[in-house]
């Protein structure tokens, strides 16, 4: 499922003349100041997501592993991840019943290597004054970062995503982008675009959807403040986990990146129907208003770190207003 490699990026002569480039270099420019600079880049390519995507940074995939090909590897909550060290790969994503994705990257023929800038958080550079920065989340999401450092960047970042055989694409009103299998089931989503400037503003950003062929637009210009950050988020699952209490008439659920940020009309539908595949218990009519008002709030729960407590014995509600303003507690 992965995009062949084209001939130049490994080739022997290309590293023949990339150790050349570099013993020429060495006396005029000290390795000492070459990392420093390094690092610098990429503490200012972590703090402008820190201060766009906030809290993103600290949910990164603290346990990962490299190896030979592989930046960032391994089993994050029901999603298996492997981001690779050439850009020419794709980010694998292993879904849950055995399903696949790959994730084609922008200008990945061009790129650099991966540069590892923190526990589950990786860099390419574009070459064309932007960067892709995947960050693995620790319950399976993906948010890939773009991070555009001037108005010579381009505006279009196109992700080609390799999907199972006969799964499609929908895009929403809402902006948010759904996979589903060939029999119509859910497979992942992808979040509404954003995008923000270096002061915090919004950039005007939207999908462009072509087959398996995702692009964002970021209509960024010259009077732009610099660097933008934009990005598609993809996320598999909303629940990260749930658990019931012992009397067994109230369950609590722990929702994902996913499923505490991305549209709540998803989230209240596709992460429902999640909810009763894992545990059939919970459906009932009660448990679902209950979740889809939980849904309705998921933002601000996320924000607030709190949890979904669901009950059984509650009865149901006519009145959608007494719902939302009883907090889900009616």
């Amino acid at each position: 499922m992965k995009t062949p490699k084209p001939a130049h990026k490994k080739s022997t002569f290309a590293r023949i003349a990339l150790v050349t480039a570099l013993a020429a270099c060495t006396a005029a420019v000290p390795l000492s100041a070459a990392s420093a600079s390094q690092e610098t880049d990429s503490a200012g390519t972590i703090a402008a997501i820190k201060k766009a995507n906030p809290g993103v940074i600290e949910r990164s995939a603290q346990k990962s592993s490299r190896s030979i090909g592989s930046a960032i590897r391994g089993l994050y909550g029901a999603t298996s991840i492997d981001v690779p060290s050439d850009p020419v790969d794709g980010i694998d994503i292993g879904l849950a019943h055995g399903k696949n994705v790959n994730v084609g990257l922008p200008f990945a023929a061009s790129a650099d290597d991966a540069d590892q800038l923190a526990a589950g958080v990786v860099s390419y550079d574009n070459r064309n004054d932007s960067k892709t920065v995947p960050v693995v989340v620790d319950d399976g999401s993906v948010v890939i970062h773009t991070i555009i450092d001037s108005s010579i960047a381009p505006t279009t970042y196109t992700y080609d995503f390799a999907l199972e055989p006969g799964s499609t694409f929908e895009l929403h009103p809402s902006g948010d982008v759904v996979a589903l299998s060939a029999e119509g089931n859910f497979e992942f989503a992808i979040a509404a675009p954003w995008a923000k400037d270096a002061d915090g503003r919004p950039v005007p950003t939207h999908y462009e959807l072509t087959g398996n062929r995702l692009s964002q637009v970021v209509e960024h210009s010259e009077s732009s403040a610099f660097p933008i950050v934009a990005d598609p988020t993809i996320g598999g699952f909303y629940m990260d986990r749930y658990s019931w209490n012992a009397a067994g008439d109230r369950i609590t659920i722990w929702p994902t990146f996913a499923g505490g940020t991305f549209n709540p009309g998803l989230v209240g539908t596709y992460g429902w129907i999640e909810l009763i595949e894992k545990t059939p218990k919970a459906n009932t009519a009660s448990v679902n208003q209950q979740f889809v008002c939980h849904a309705s709030g998921n933002a601000v729960l996320w924000a607030a770190g709190a949890t979904w407590d669901l009950e059984t014995y509650r009865g149901t509600v006519s009145n959608p207003v007494a719902m939302f303003g009883s907090l889900c507690n009616w």
